[in-house]
């Protein structure tokens, strides 16, 4: 479960990155924050996991652009 959780985490932050370059930047933000609420979900229940999200570097992304 933890090793599909991560791999998830990733494809919704590569997902929302290509948002961001489409210029739908709504869509972008949508996407992170749906991820984000699963991936504190996940840690709430795994403590024990240590991950690295890529959705907050996803954001800085779409914030800058």
């Amino acid at each position: 479960m933890p090793q599909d959780a991560v791999q998830r985490s990733t494809i919704d932050a590569s997902k929302a990155l290509l948002r961001s370059h489409l210029s739908d930047k709504r869509g972008c933000y949508d996407l992170t924050a749906k991820a984000q609420a699963a991936e504190t979900e996940f840690k709430q229940k795994y403590p024990a996991h240590i991950g690295r999200s890529e959705l907050r570097l996803v954001q800085h992304f779409a914030d800058q652009a």
